[in-house]
């Protein structure tokens, strides 16, 4: 090739900067430099300014990023808890061997003037600089529960003086031996019950809920002392910030652990983990997640966003005293009681079945069922209203008689439709499907399709859902029931059952076809958003330019929404509503399904207003995942709307925020890992200065 085609000069920005970045310069290579740059220094100066001008940007994107990632989320929804008599506290004795052990460290049992030690027992580990007092929340709202019941429960605290355990592992060491101490401790106190306890339940807040996993990995624990395990807004799969190689290993022991054990000494443990969502600044959604480190059946990993009853999302220290998650909590543990030993029940199976109730999947039932009627009778008194529409809704004050109110299936293409029900109905058996048999006027019997229900906001309402697939069945929450095309083709009829009320009933339902109401709309990517960039932030999508009239449900497939680095915003906009004098708590459910993660988000719009919901991930898309996010739309069927989509430029910010910290916090921790293994083997010359100060006791 000729000198001559070579330019030089593009080149010397790429020699400056390599120089620069290794801190060595080839003067030799400098020789031959052309006389507009041929000192070094002058090309510096030209760099600077550009490299200061990129600097400045970087810091002020990633600025407005964690200012946005710190600020930009719901306001606080959680209800506050309240005491109703007097907290007390009493100190319980633990002899002078542990008091002088742990003099720092203090067990304390919750009252309010009464201190009976016939109940259940529940320690209480406070996490991060936590406080023992954390506990009175979900102490107080168990012993007004009681009140009504032949058992309570005894809510103990451990108090370790407020310490820094999320950032030495020295102190979560050693909270870890002084709680095993305690459990022993407590259980000593019931030997004169009348149902002694052989186990404790273990509620553990932020890094409590590590040092209740830890005692597992103790020689000399007794494993079946504990067989329930709640944690609120623990960080299980990493510390939030490793700054210290003894956290680093201890997270590394703990996990190590529980992934070798949990089929094994495991077995019997069931776990709950509830993260805080967009709110928790402090410990991220994908950090609570039990995913991977104990076995899928005996633990639920969940958000408070997602919270039957609660679709809350909640800061860091609102975990502890959070109305709707302590009484989700409490209802869980109270139901888990058994009868005849007035203790919490061993079978690991009731106990998970329980947790999912509460957390996971209600279908609008107070009380926990674990067994429905497969196929409900249908009284043959009782009037039979076939509706002639494929639609119909009701809303009275009151029901004088039962009724059953019908949509026929249409006789062709039935694998084009679908249906949803809406209603405040508490019953087990309020939805169905059946065949009505020639010559007859109406169903002896209907397949029972209620269990697959889910709550809506908003709460007030009581509302329950069934989405269903072909006319029944496929629950698009992905509580599921698959059915064959035979199957599907028997039905003829959905039936529900309005039984006799002297309150307020209200239903709608719709039959519709499946190639109008499931659509799909193609997110921007995060390359193609700054390859567009002005345009892609001003440009308005349409995802429904007018809904149908009377139309109930809408599911809008989110395709290319798989990574935090996207942010946008979904506007429903209220064109006309026919009916304004609807019930006070109709309107529109707006749901941003994400079905990876536990990362749900609700948002209810009163009838006749305008209102957005977020559209943007907590954590990505998993490899190979077989399903999408999805946002799913419940409209109040008297008015239309409008739905459009926009990039929310700030949020989009926010989530490059949250990227990057999340990138520091693994980096930290990959970092304090390997040099801890490195010390293990002795390839540093202060290892066994290290090992000596270790083996001095706690710093």
């Amino acid at each position: 090739m000729s000198n001559q085609l070579i330019d030089p000069k593009p080149m010397i920005i790429i020699t400056v900067f390599v120089a620069q970045e290794d801190a060595g310069l080839n003067h030799n290579a400098l020789v031959n430099l052309p006389q507009s740059c041929s000192a070094f220094h002058h090309c510096r100066k030209m760099a600077s300014p550009f490299r200061s001008i990129i600097l400045v940007a970087l810091a002020s994107v990633l600025g407005l990023g964690f200012y946005d990632f710190l600020t930009n989320f719901e306001n606080n929804q959680c209800e506050m808890t309240y005491m109703y008599q007097l907290p007390e506290y009493l100190e319980v004795p633990l002899g002078d061997e542990l008091k002088g052990s742990y003099p720092r460290y203090k067990l304390y049992l919750y009252g309010e003037g009464n201190f009976k030690l016939s109940g259940i027992p529940v320690l209480f580990i406070p996490g991060n600089a936590g406080s023992y007092k954390q506990v009175r929340s979900l102490a107080s709202v168990a012993i007004k529960k009681a009140e009504k019941k032949n058992f309570h429960f005894n809510y103990f605290a451990l108090d370790f003086n407020e310490e820094l355990g999320a950032l030495f592992g020295g102190y979560v060491d050693s909270q870890t031996e002084f709680a095993s101490a305690c459990i022993e401790q407590i259980l000593l106190l019931y030997k004169d019950a009348s149902h002694p306890p052989n186990s404790v339940v273990l509620v553990g807040h932020s890094m409590g809920g590590m040092v209740a996993r830890a005692l597992f990995t103790l020689p000399n624990f007794d494993k079946s002392r504990v067989h329930t395990v709640i944690t609120q807004a623990t960080p299980h799969q990493l510390p939030v910030v490793a700054l210290d190689l003894n956290l680093a290993a201890f997270y590394d022991r703990v996990n190590s652990f529980w992934r070798q054990e949990h089929n094994l000494s495991l077995s019997h443990v069931t776990v709950l983990s509830t993260g805080g969502g967009f709110r928790d600044t402090h410990v991220r959604n994908d950090l609570s997640n039990m995913i991977g480190l104990h076995d899928v059946e005996k633990q639920v990993s969940t958000s408070t966003m997602s919270l039957p009853g609660g679709w809350v999302s909640t800061d860091h220290l609102c975990h502890v005293w959070c109305k709707q998650l302590v009484l989700s909590t409490k209802r869980a543990l109270f139901d888990m009681v058994d009868p005849k030993s007035k203790q919490i029940a061993v079978n690991t199976l009731f106990r998970i079945r329980t947790f999912y109730h509460h957390f996971i999947h209600n279908p609008g039932s107070n009380k926990v069922k674990f067994t429905f009627d497969a196929k409900v009778a249908l009284d043959e008194n009782v009037q039979w209203e076939v509706r002639k529409k494929p639609y119909w809704r009701m809303n009275r004050k009151s029901l004088e008689k039962k009724r059953y109110s019908v949509l026929t299936m249409p006789f062709f293409d039935k694998e084009q439709f679908a249906a949803v029900a809406i209603s405040n109905i508490p019953n087990v058996a309020w939805i169905g499907t059946c065949q009505l048999q020639v010559k007859q006027t109406a169903c002896t019997e209907m397949e029972n399709i209620s269990p697959g229900a889910n709550l809506l906001p908003p709460q007030a309402a009581n509302r329950k859902v069934h989405p269903k697939r072909s006319l029944h069945g496929i629950n698009y929450n992905f509580q599921v029931v698959h059915l064959s095309v035979e199957e599907l083709r028997t039905s003829t009829h959905i039936v529900t059952v309005l039984p006799q009320s002297t309150s307020k009933v209200e239903v709608a339902a719709e039959l519709y076809n499946i190639t109008e109401r499931h659509l799909d709309y193609n997110i921007t990517g995060i390359l193609d958003f700054f390859r567009n960039f002005p345009s892609s932030v001003m440009a308005e999508g349409v995802l429904i330019e007018r809904t149908a009239p009377n139309a109930i449900f809408y599911n809008i497939t989110l395709n290319g929404l798989e990574i935090p680095l996207q942010a946008h915003t979904v506007h429903v906009e209220c064109v006309k509503c026919s009916d304004a004098a609807t019930a006070a708590n109709a309107g529109t459910v707006a749901k941003m399904h994400v079905p990876w993660g536990s990362g749900n988000t609700f948002k209810f719009i009163p009838i006749g207003k305008n209102g957005s919901i977020d559209v943007k991930l907590l954590s990505g898309m998993p490899a190979n995942f077989p399903y999408k996010a999805q946002l799913h739309l419940y409209l109040a069927p008297t008015c239309v709307y409008r739905v459009t989509i926009d990039t929310a430029f700030k949020q989009l910010y926010g989530q490059f925020g949250l990227s990057a910290f999340d990138e520091l916090k693994e980096l930290s921790s990959q970092s304090c890992l390997m040099q801890s293994e490195k010390e293990r083997a002795g390839s540093y010359p202060f290892y066994q200065r290290h090992q000596q100060c270790q083996s001095g006791g706690d710093t």
